[in-house]
């Protein structure tokens, strides 16, 4: 493993750049079997024109689609769908963003309200409040079944948000960001699934890492 620390403007595309190059001509690793994760999608569109201008003028032939680059969502969808599990109907699921899921939220608030405590824990913006509650657990990975069997009210509230979130984007046939990346996390810690995913990869660069989050961070060390 190995980091590269610098400022803006410095030159951390074009070390990525010329750091693929260098897997491909000096190290005999195939194109396809790099893996390239950013932060932002117009982050990955720019390194896959540079990375296509670099392979023209060394003249690698290989084709775009070949490669895997992308931002961790969209990463995690091509591999959700490469490799499916029998038990989950995400791939039926529409993908929303942050407005559609606070609108969601609104339109059902009261399932959210019968849960106990409700009125103690969700003070203000209830929509904000919720989504933050869901995505907080996803994004550090922590045990639903043990926020219910806790002792601690706070935490019961918190995993019976979870799973009433969680039920009705389902029911919905919805899906949300952090559920893709949880289910991806889940992907990779399969023990007959996680192994294919990381036998089709040689070498892993992630670009920004100073602005993943826990669940992407074990994402990119498994």
């Amino acid at each position: 493993p190995a980091a590269v620390i610098a400022g803006p403007g410095t030159g951390k595309t074009f070390t990525i750049v010329k750091k693929v190059i260098s897997l491909i001509k000096n190290e005999g690793i195939s194109p396809n079997r790099i893996l390239i994760t950013t932060f932002t999608r117009k982050a990955a569109s720019e390194l896959q024109t540079r990375i296509i201008s670099e392979f023209n003028s060394e003249g690698i032939k290989t084709e775009l689609k070949d490669m895997m680059i992308g931002n961790f969502h969209s990463l995690a969808l091509d591999f959700l769908e490469k490799y499916p599990s029998l038990d989950e109907t995400f791939l039926d699921s529409k993908v929303i963003d942050q407005v559609v899921e606070g609108y969601l939220i609104e339109k059902n608030i009261d399932l959210y309200k019968s849960i106990e405590n409700y009125e103690k824990y969700i003070t203000y913006n209830h929509a904000k409040e919720i989504k933050g509650i869901y995505e907080e657990i996803t994004n550090k990975i922590l045990d639903v079944e043990g926020l219910l069997n806790s002792e601690d009210p706070r935490e019961v509230f918190a995993g019976k948000i979870f799973m009433t979130h969680q039920n009705l984007l389902k029911e919905k046939k919805l899906i949300n960001f952090q559920m893709i990346l949880r289910n991806f996390y889940k992907l990779l810690k399969d023990p007959l699934r996680g192994e294919e995913v990381r036998s089709g990869i040689d070498f892993v660069i992630v670009d920004e890492y100073q602005d993943t989050n826990y669940i992407q961070q074990e994402i990119a060390f498994n």
